[in-house]
């Protein structure tokens, strides 16, 4: 009888902890910053001197088929014609619409890479791999998506994780 009690007790105790390890990073990140201080801050990560301007709620219609998964967002791209360094950040009220923010992120890369690059190839063949490097990342509430040098992809991503922390 007794070795029945811990055949029931060890998967329940298995479970509880693993609950508990999975809650413990979800609460880590701010949720009040704005997606344009984030964009900024990753900017200054990727060691560029082109110029950058930020694009409008037309952009994001046509693009992120106007979606309503946000309560902000921030998408700058250099002005510079040879760059084609661009920042997303979007914030996301819940975490259901974070996970929806995140796919439509993907999914805009890869329209991206199957759509543009043809194009990026014509006027700027030595930008594609900043394309083929692109990653989208969560953080909470904040889903953002990052085109660059790859070597620094990483880095701006961390300078976002490190505002999201403080």
């Amino acid at each position: 009888m007794r070795s029945h009690k811990k055949a029931f007790v060890f998967p329940v105790f298995i479970i509880l902890f693993s609950l508990l390890l999975g809650s413990c990073g979800s609460g880590s990140y701010s949720d009040g910053i704005s997606c344009s201080e984030l964009s900024s801050a990753a900017k200054k990560s990727l060691n560029t001197e082109s110029e950058y301007a930020e694009y409008d709620e037309d952009y994001l219609e046509f693009f992120f088929d106007g979606d309503t998964y946000h309560d902000d967002f921030s998408i700058i791209y250099t002005t510079d014609t040879n760059n084609i360094d661009e920042i997303g950040v979007f914030h996301a009220p819940d975490a259901h619409s974070a996970r929806e923010l995140y796919e439509e992120a993907e999914d805009y890369i890869e329209d991206m890479r199957e759509e543009q690059r043809a194009f990026i190839g014509s006027y700027a063949p030595e930008e594609l791999p900043k394309l083929d490097g692109a990653k989208v990342r969560m953080f909470g509430n904040y889903v953002v998506y990052v085109i660059a040098e790859p070597s620094l992809i990483e880095t701006a991503l961390e300078e976002i994780e490190n505002v999201l922390k403080e």
